[in-house]
């Protein structure tokens, strides 16, 4: 049924054909961006069978929802979390549930029994994140009875691998037309009239009913595209005008449907977005302006959305790239320009994609025991499971100045922040395990930490701080590609008795340093020089003092990873208190760090039984006395007496002034 009432609509080609000969066997169909592989993935589906349709985003499910509702051929059930809606007809051809595929899978984690239907399409499955990749991939090696079919616009090779026993499908065509023509186009922060003029002159070459799309990296560019060029797409009273659309994944829910409903009407002209209306989005702009992403198989993908439909474009321009934006700091830079220096200034023929699009290189599966591991320690910190990295990021509010386009000035406003690393500054975890303590101060348990390590190339510049709508890829140490696995690894193999005899050195050094500040809070000395003294006195003081008493290497590097943790806090940190908990946590993981320590090394850790004679030594009169002496001769050694606090009198009695000098 489903054939014949395509044919009355079109003429099928020659993949769509194929499929329908195929019907009930695993496919994949390696076609690109509006070549009719949707419709070939539908024939090859026998009649009345009932479908799982994956899709990478919500986006694309609404989208595909929306489309195959507008055939009628199709019982159908849409589950997302902003929008779920189902559409029953007559005599469906299939019934067909569309989603995307992370919560059927996580099922499957966890029971191991199938939880998708008995046919399974994956759309643009080469966009689906990693960890999904590998589970769809376990999941049909164990439902043999399940037909599985794959479709997308750049299946690269390491995917091809995976699915070699399936049969294939390929889009051939004779057509070698001139797709399209791009420029660069650079952008200025304060435009002038003739930025305008030039601006509005592209714009305005666009055919009469021409659709124009705007591709951003993120959405902080997005905005700050279209305030620039406020007079293009703002009114007066600072709304967009009619016929524009701003759409991303931080509008409401209300008006991302209703943005999508336009974008699949076509009751628009111009739609500004990101990769959100990249994927399975059947939409197409006339003339398009595009930042470069710094992945090729993006760019593909994004270049799906103009001229989908192979228009004649002659001379004119319609695909415009934009260079300069800022790099957001979940791409590499330099891949970016290499992509930017790939698309500009050229002249692409139909074929020119194809052969891109088998070049393209190969993504890095990771292995199902991986996944199985990142799940695990999702919930062991508390956190819901997930088959995607989800940003973890650190939030402050700062008032700011910003251009208001409805009063056309810049206002005040209060505005949150994500704080991003400078250099190895991290705002995050600073270390993969942190202790759990119980009621007596001890510690119970060792649990793994978030950190941030990603470490990407950015061409112009760090930002100390990035819109909260930008998103910050965030990475647990942990994966083989970055030394510091050894730690966590290490770190977890540990005795609780062990740790606590640890923490006892770490706790002893504490109590010291809390001895010289009360100590010197009885002396008239400014806040500014007594954070000076107290770094000075602690480290000169376990030099001098207490490692001439216990003759210990060992010992003595956890002294001087306590005196570096020291400057950290006085130079840059002054308001963070010298804790026990976060004294040990740096000195565990930095002794693991540099082989200090090893779990099961009795000969390295053999220092550890000295912990209590250490707590001991401290703890002493002889000991204080010491500390005592000491404090007040490097004193009069600086000031040539005692700065006793001065005295005033109040009623004829005594009071002690703290002048602050």
């Amino acid at each position: 049924m489903l054939k014949e009432e395509l044919e009355n609509i079109f003429e099928l080609n020659e993949m769509q054909k194929e499929a329908y000969k195929n019907q009930g066997k695993n496919l994949v169909f390696n076609a690109p961006t509006g070549s009719g592989k949707t419709e070939a993935v539908l024939l090859s589906i026998p009649e009345g069978k009932t479908v799982s349709f994956l899709l990478p985003t919500i986006t694309s499910s609404i989208f595909m929802y929306r489309r195959l509702k507008e055939n009628g051929f199709f019982n159908l059930d849409l589950k997302t979390s902003i929008l779920k809606e189902i559409e029953t007809v007559r005599r469906p051809a299939l019934n067909i549930e569309i989603h995307t595929p992370d919560a059927p899978l996580l099922d499957y984690m966890k029971t191991g029994k199938q939880t998708l239907n008995d046919v399974v399409v994956m759309d643009e499955l080469d966009n689906y994140p990693p960890m999904v990749k590998t589970v769809l991939i376990d999941y049909i090696k164990n439902n043999p009875n399940t037909q599985f079919l794959v479709a997308s616009a750049t299946l690269d090779n390491n995917l091809k691998e995976a699915f070699k026993d399936f049969e294939k499908i390929e889009y051939n065509t004779d057509i070698d037309l001139l797709k399209f023509k791009t420029e660069e186009f650079y952008s200025n922060d304060y435009p002038d009239d003739e930025d305008y003029e030039n601006f509005a002159d592209i714009l305005n070459n666009v055919p009469k009913d021409g659709k124009i799309g705007f591709i951003f990296n993120c959405i902080d560019n997005m905005e700050n595209f279209a305030d620039t060029y406020s007079k293009i797409f703002y009114d007066e009273n600072g709304e967009l005008k009619d016929g524009v659309i701003m759409h991303h994944s931080n509008v409401d829910v209300d008006t991302r449907n209703k943005n999508e409903e336009k974008l699949f009407n076509g009751d628009y002209k111009i739609c500004i977005s990101n990769d959100i209306i990249s994927y399975s989005v059947d939409i197409s702009f006339d003339t398009m302006f595009m930042e470069p992403s710094d992945r090729t198989a993006t760019n593909i993908q994004r270049l799906g959305r103009c001229n989908r439909y192979n228009k004649e474009i002659g001379g004119r321009t319609n695909l415009y790239i934009m260079p300069d934006l800022y790099t957001p700091p979940f791409m590499d830079g330099w891949d970016k320009r290499e992509e930017h220096e790939k698309f500009s200034d050229q002249k692409f023929y139909y074929t020119d994609i194809e052969k891109m699009r088998e070049k393209l290189p190969l993504e890095p599966i990771p292995s199902l025991e991986k996944v199985n591991n990142f799940i695990r320690n999702r919930i062991k910190m508390g956190l819901e499971p997930s088959l995607r990295e989800i940003p973890v990021t650190f939030e402050i509010t700062k008032e700011v100045k910003e251009y208001n386009p409805k009063t056309k000035s810049e206002e005040k406003a209060i505005k949150k922040f994500h704080i991003k690393p400078i250099g190895d500054e991290l705002p995050y975890a600073e270390y993969p395990v942190r202790p759990v303590m119980d009621e007596r101060g001890q510690i119970q348990e060792l649990k793994k930490d978030l950190v941030h390590i990603q470490k990407r190339r950015v061409c112009d510049d760090y930002f100390i701080m990035l819109d909260n709508k930008v998103p910050v890829k965030t990475e647990r140490i942990g994966e083989e590609k970055y030394d510091q696995i050894k730690m966590d690894e290490e770190a977890l193999n540990f005795s609780i008795e062990d740790l606590n005899k640890l923490k006892t050195f770490t706790d002893s050094a504490t109590d010291v340093y809390n001895e010289i500040e009360s100590k010197l809070d009885k002396f008239e000395i400014s806040d500014e020089k007594k954070e000076n003294l107290k770094q000075e006195f602690f480290t000169t003081f376990l030099n001098e003092v207490v490692e001439e008493k216990i003759q210990d290497n060992k010992i003595n590097r956890i002294h001087q990873i306590l005196e570096n943790k020291l400057d950290e806090f006085i130079e840059e940190w002054r308001k963070v208190p010298f804790e026990k908990i976060s004294n040990f946590t740096q000195t565990f993981n930095d002794l693991i760090y540099y082989g200090k320590i090893e779990s099961e090394n009795k000969e390295k850790n053999s220092f550890l039984g000295k912990a209590k004679d250490y707590k001991k030594y401290i703890q002493s009169d002889n000991f204080k006395e010491k500390l005592n002496s000491f404090i007040k001769n490097n004193l009069i050694s600086k000031y040539g007496k005692l700065p006793e606090k001065k005295k005033e009198k109040i009623n004829g009695n005594e009071k002690k002034m703290n002048k602050v000098r």
